[in-house]
């Protein structure tokens, strides 16, 4: 984690009454938009501003119940191999939506939406 000291702040020009929020709060970092191959159990680690002490939940999606995530790492998976041919998303297009948040020790959250897109894989046969 950088810590940046209070003098810096103020040779560099950065206003201090809007640095104080900014790395108070935790931030998701991940990209809204995630492409997983078809028939691939992890769709991806939620990344963030900060490596510890966070806890990662599902918290709303109307594809919600088609994911896990791991409370500690982050990882986010899906409960069920996704199979692009047989869509099980709500809209069945291959797109995925769920809803993420974290929260730091001190209660400090964030959340974001996610868009997990199914992609096809060309499958060879015998």
């Amino acid at each position: 984690m950088l810590k940046v000291s209070i003098l810096s702040l103020a040779i560099a020009g950065i206003a201090l009454s809007n640095t104080t929020s900014h790395f108070s709060k935790p931030v998701i970092m991940s990209n809204k938009a995630i492409y997983v191959a078809e028939n691939k159990k992890i769709a991806t680690t939620i990344k963030t501003d900060v490596y510890k002490d966070i806890r990662y939940r599902i918290i709303k999606g109307v594809d919600k119940d088609h994911f896990s995530l791991d409370k500690k790492s982050g990882e986010l998976s899906f409960i069920k191999l996704p199979n692009f041919e047989k869509p099980k998303d709500f809209n069945q297009d291959n797109k995925y939506e769920v809803t993420i948040m974290i929260k730091d020790k001190k209660g400090n959250k964030d959340k974001k939406n996610l868009i997990v897109t199914v992609l096809d894989v060309v499958e060879l046969s015998d």
